[in-house]
């Protein structure tokens, strides 16, 4: 009788581990890039390392999120976030800004997005939902066009 992990447990612990650690290193290399001796705190949100600091604590708070939310919730969404990506990504070539040549930033409010990086995800999303569907066999040519033409909307 095997008894289910709750989610801590299944937590790859060395894998955070080895992540924070990056994630700090990184965060220091930006904060001496950018260090005066006229700085009087230690976070400025002014600067580099202070806006840093800010999306790697929304990136912790909606991984955590991510990660207590049902699974079906993804299974279910996954068609529906694909189709907005895919969207998103089409807006952006009309209404893009141009970035060092390549218009693929959009201006929302006070900051820019790429909305290449989220359909990646979309991406992974949809062609998982894909191939865990019933039936699904990628010896068929059906189902291997239909896999690789996930892949190629990112082209």
């Amino acid at each position: 009788m095997s008894r289910e992990k709750t989610i801590w447990q299944a937590i790859d612990w060395w894998a955070m581990g080895i992540y924070a650690l990056m994630l700090t290193v990184g965060w220091f290399n930006i904060y001496s890039s950018e260090f005066s001796d006229t700085q009087k705190t230690l976070i400025d949100f002014k600067l580099s390392h202070g806006k840093q600091l800010m999306w790697i604590g929304i990136s912790m708070l909606l991984g955590f999120v991510i990660l207590m939310m049902d699974v079906r919730i993804y299974h279910t969404l996954s068609y529906v976030i694909y189709a907005a990506m895919l969207a998103l990504v089409i807006i952006t070539i009309f209404v893009g800004k141009e970035v060092n040549g390549a218009r693929g930033w959009l201006q929302i409010g006070g900051f820019q997005l790429q909305s290449a990086e989220f359909m990646k995800v979309a991406t992974a999303m949809a062609l998982a939902r894909f191939l865990s569907n019933y039936g699904v066999d990628m010896k068929l040519r059906k189902d291997w066009l239909t896999a690789l033409s996930f892949g190629k909307s990112l082209c």
